[in-house]
């Protein structure tokens, strides 16, 4: 599997030309734009942002060195001179629009596109010319296969389902109105994985993949959300929604219509019951249900493999 969706040719002298923004520092080349609480795989090239005094902490502590940042915030803090930073009046917003020029000029890594002969594709469904599909894949009918998708072998996508989707990043704007902020990233689903119908499918952010592993079922009108992880032989079931950075262990099962907020982990082996809201993480065994999701019992599973 592909690890990451680069950047290409772009560095802070470009940022500096293209924006008009001040820069300190060292030019230095950008391979991902990341949100401060999110590693990436080069985190000494990936640009993130900071708001206030906590944020500038937090990235000092990190192993991010390109930083967009406020004057006022870098007049109240002491720098580090191994960091580059980029001056603005308004950091998130600049985060935005560099992320969408990124994107619409297409400065990012795209991959060969591959389509194995010994897949079953419906006639009537889109796929874009940066997918891997390996053999003995079936894609339904009116289905969406979207740039840096891969699908590995033996995996079902059903009707009018939707992978590499962008998702709904959204810089609020209430002044001069609110800006889409686009993803750069990617899909990838492992073996044998079974996708049910209008099932839709978000790629992930800052060059990661939303990652759904070997055996697992999703069902229909499920969302998953950019940068889910969903590890082997796990099942969400219809109508299931799971928000943005949503890590799921192996062999879990989320039980219909349940919810599960930003950035929640849920452990190996859990449950969730119909409708769940979980809003915080879920230990390994355990059954959750209700809104909030409690923990109900704590499960004894015989593991098999």
């Amino acid at each position: 599997m592909i690890n990451s969706i680069k950047i290409k040719d772009f560095t802070t002298h470009k940022l500096k030309e293209l924006f008009n923004v001040k820069i300190i520092g060292t030019d230095t080349s950008i391979f991902y734009l990341s949100r401060l609480s999110f590693a990436t795989n080069e985190m000494s090239n990936s640009l993130t942002y900071v708001v206030d005094k906590e944020n500038f902490k937090f990235f000092l502590k990190s192993n991010f060195k390109i930083l967009i940042i406020s004057q006022e915030l870098l007049d109240e803090n002491n720098i580090d001179s191994n960091c580059t930073y980029i001056v603005t009046n308004n950091p998130e917003k600049l985060f935005s629009e560099i992320i969408n020029y990124i994107f619409e000029n297409n400065m990012y890594e795209k991959i060969d596109k591959s389509i194995s002969p010994l897949s079953d594709i419906h006639e009537s469904s889109f796929i874009s010319d940066n997918v891997i599909i390996h053999k003995n894949v079936s894609i339904g009918k009116n289905c969406s296969i979207y740039e840096n998708t891969i699908i590995d072998e033996g995996a079902v996508i059903g009707d009018n389902s939707v992978l590499g989707s962008p998702g709904l990043n959204i810089y609020i704007n209430n002044e001069n109105g609110n800006i889409f902020t686009e993803s750069i990233g990617g899909v990838y689903i492992g073996k044998n994985v079974k996708v049910g119908n209008f099932t839709n499918i978000n790629k992930g952010t800052a060059g990661r993949f939303t990652n759904i592993k070997d055996k697992t079922i999703i069902g229909s009108y499920v969302l998953l959300g950019h940068d889910v992880s969903i590890d082997q032989k796990s099942v969400v079931v219809d109508g299931s929604k799971l928000a943005g950075h949503v890590s799921i262990g192996k062999q879990v099962y989320i039980g219909i219509n349940t919810t599960i907020l930003q950035n929640i982990n849920v452990g190996d082996f859990s449950k969730t019951g119909i409708g769940t809201v979980v809003t915080k993480d879920i230990k390994k065994n355990s059954f959750v249900i209700g809104n909030p999701g409690r923990v109900l019992a704590w499960i004894l599973i015989l593991k098999t493999y």
